[in-house]
């Protein structure tokens, strides 16, 4: 199962310390800040970093100060993230890639019908569900192609490395159960962090040549507006996600949501990764 990490929102009574002068500063540069400006003393006499020992950090192995930064850096992402101000520059791994979820034959094939109209064929290896139920024998309609498609993985900070190896394995099926005519591959957090762009040739390198961005909050209206700005508009979206959004986004054209989570998305068609 696609493991994913749920943002919530603090309790009320829970204080979020985000202090803007760190924006911009890597972790290093914050680890060596701490380290020659110590926190004051809380009361009681306890210090209010928890009584970090700096002498002491000085000794540390390389590892440890690396793991120390790690940590530093992801308190300061997860603040951030809950201020819903960071936009993610940072490169994902993306790790072994699983078997697809998804039986994308199966999900597709009604949600292509409805935006490929005219350009359809029919087969008789399946008889079309809609009319058995009427006692009547006929084929079932399937779309010979599909033109041009947006694909926009969320890359925020929600999402681990095997969320984005599994979204990559679900294009991969994609790509070989009904070849689009061209894809915008889009990855996403709070802005369109990076956009490539694959023909039918491609297809079989995306998952090999493809490098994931982002690491920040969640808004998928970047999307949104990536294609109001279209000079022609694709065929459909397919947005995959865990679905923790800030706000949802108001597509013009069909589309289409796949999330690890059971969260549901307005005016689209959901699908959920188990």
């Amino acid at each position: 199962m696609t493991q994913h990490k749920e943002l919530v929102e603090p309790p009320s009574k829970t204080k979020v310390l985000l202090d803007e002068k760190f924006r911009g500063w890597d972790s290093g540069q914050v680890f060596e800040h701490l380290k020659k400006n110590p926190p004051p003393k809380g009361k009681g006499g306890g210090d209010s970093m928890d009584e970090h020992n700096w002498a002491d950090a000085q000794s540390m192995s390389e590892d440890d100060k690396k793991e120390l930064e790690k940590s530093i850096e992801q308190a300061i992402r997860q603040g951030s993230i809950l201020a819903g101000k960071l936009k993610g520059t940072t490169a994902r791994d993306i790790g072994a890639i699983p078997e697809p979820k998804v039986n994308w034959r199966e999900e597709l094939r009604d949600f292509v019908q409805s935006v490929t109209a005219g350009r359809d064929a029919s087969t008789w290896r399946k008889p079309n569900r809609r009319w058995l139920a009427q006692g009547t024998y006929m084929p079932t309609p399937y779309a010979e192609s599909i033109g041009s498609v947006v694909i926009g993985i969320d890359t925020s900070a929600s999402i681990s490395q095997a969320d984005i190896a599994g979204f990559l394995a679900e294009i991969k099926q994609i790509t070989e159960t009904m070849p689009p005519e061209r894809i915008d591959l889009l990855y996403w957090d709070t802005a369109v962090a990076r956009e490539e762009h694959y023909m039918p040739g491609e297809y079989g390198s995306i998952v090999t040549s493809t490098k994931p961005v982002g690491g920040g909050g969640t808004d998928p209206r970047c999307v949104e507006e990536y294609v109001q700005k279209m000079h022609t508009p694709p065929e459909f979206v397919l947005m995959l996600s865990d679905g923790y959004v800030t706000d949802w986004p108001k597509f013009t054209v069909p589309t289409l949501w796949a999330m690890t989570t059971d969260q549901i998305a307005p005016n689209a068609i959901n699908i959920k990764i188990k």
